[in-house]
């Protein structure tokens, strides 16, 4: 008899932020402006070195910034109108950081007060536009498209992300802090562990409901400007019957080099919750073989908490864990969208890299990121982020010779290589008398 799959979203969340140190300002000079095709006026500006930095992912390609347009919005009245726009320059990796992207932006040099909006990876849909109104109107209309699978490869598109300053006035010793870029896509992992690892073949994954374009620019108030988070996705207008926002015909993930694993392959705009409507839920439907049987059979995994549907949310990774499947499933992927019961039990993690696996001893504390890596045959590499508050300082040591620790400090940096077969191994993480080991799965 089957019963209904169990899920559950822990609330780690692991937001996928891009932030910055500080803008340098450095020698004002002149130059034309690019002011939305208008005639350019001659005026003075600040050439501004801009950096950036990923704390999360070690991931070039999520990584990757190829264009970069600042959009200026005069302040006026407390309300923030288009005033012109920039290219970014000579957009370069940092040689000390490989994490941190640094360009050139020119802006004017003006006594007014002024925000500055970032947009990368969307030279495009800038390109296309034509800018005009209030900050709200214009951030509204700045959307990205996805009809099919998002290619991330060196030869892909790169992920949109989105960042602005305060409102500033520049002058020759302004610094701006925290500023940060967001992405505007989500990324949905596979892994096959527990009791399923025995049992279960992944073989293919259908995305149900996707989004065909979203907003680059989350709306003001689905943003914790604080929290530097997104509380609520920020949906694009579906008004046009020609283009509808919402498709339910499944796009299909397959040639699988991994019968465990799914990695860095499905990213998806946000999607907010759906439970009135299991048909228009977004949801993924997977396909494997149970129990040695060479037939493929389908099961449907939903996106939700204590059986209530949540929101799927810009900036973040879902790893969705298949731990245990008990029977076949459906004999086609259609029969299983459209059943809410399963035989396969299912975890869904939202990662944060902070206080997700804690070892407690009296009143100190050792905690890591992640207790579990997982890795293609291909290899890979990772980031462990440990935080203890023990009077000795933790450390941390490969326990088999195949896994590479490249950096120790402030979090651990460390790498797989290439393998045939399937291994595992542990990382020892230790502060004092407390000991963590983290698992390494290769498959």
């Amino acid at each position: 008899m089957r019963t209904s799959t169990k899920t559950g979203i822990e609330q780690v969340v692991q937001r996928m932020l891009c932030y910055s140190g500080c803008w340098l300002l450095l020698l004002a000079g002149c130059r034309q402006s690019d002011n939305d095709g208008q005639a350019p006026e001659e005026s003075e500006h600040f050439p501004v070195t801009v950096r950036t930095v990923t704390y999360s992912l070690d991931d070039a390609a999520e990584n990757r910034v190829e264009t970069m347009d600042v959009l200026a919005f005069k302040v006026t009245g407390g309300n923030e109108y288009y005033a012109y726009k920039e290219k970014g320059l000579n957009i370069q990796t940092s040689t000390t950081n490989v994490a941190e992207k640094i360009f050139h932006v020119f802006l004017r040099k003006e006594p007014d007060e002024y925000r500055y909006v970032f947009i990368a990876n969307a030279r495009r849909e800038i390109d296309n536009m034509t800018f005009s109104g209030s900050k709200q109107q214009i951030l509204s209309r700045i959307q990205s498209l996805n009809t099919g699978m998002w290619d991330v490869s060196a030869a892909g598109k790169p992920l949109p992300m989105w960042g602005e300053s305060p409102r500033i006035k520049l002058d020759n010793s302004t610094e701006i802090n925290n500023m940060f870029l967001l992405r505007a896509l989500l990324r949905v992992d596979m892994l096959v562990t527990g009791k399923a690892a025995s049992v279960f073949k992944l073989k293919t994954v259908y995305v149900y409901n996707r989004k065909t374009r979203g907003r680059i620019v989350p709306e003001e108030k689905n943003w914790d400007f604080s929290g530097k988070k997104v509380t609520a996705p920020s949906m694009p207008d579906d008004n046009d019957p020609s283009s509808p926002l919402n498709v339910r015909t499944p796009i299909r993930y397959s040639g699988m080099t991994s019968e465990f694993s799914l990695f860095k392959t499905i990213y998806l705009h946000e999607a907010p919750a759906n439970n009135k409507d299991d048909l228009e839920a977004t949801c993924l439907v997977v396909g494997g073989q149970f129990g040695g049987s060479k037939d493929t059979t389908y099961y449907r995994i939903d996106f939700e908490q204590s059986g209530v549907r949540t929101h799927l949310l810009r900036n973040h990774l879902y790893e969705v864990r298949i731990i245990n499947v008990s029977a076949a499933g459906a004999s086609t992927p259609e029969e299983a969208f459209s059943a809410r019961e399963t035989d396969m039990e299912v975890n869904i993690v939202q990662w944060n890299m902070q206080r997700l696996d804690c070892n407690v001893n009296l009143s100190s504390t050792l905690t890591v990121s992640q207790s579990v890596f997982a890795f293609p045959l291909s290899g890979g590499q990772a980031v462990l982020s440990v935080t203890s508050d023990h009077s000795k300082e933790w450390s941390v040591k490969a326990d088999d010779a195949w896994i590479t620790i490249k950096r120790n400090s402030p979090d651990v940096l460390f790498s797989v290589p290439a393998s045939a077969s399937a291994r595992t191994g542990w990382l020892t993480v230790t502060s004092g008398n407390l000991v963590k080991k983290i698992k390494i799965q290769q498959n």
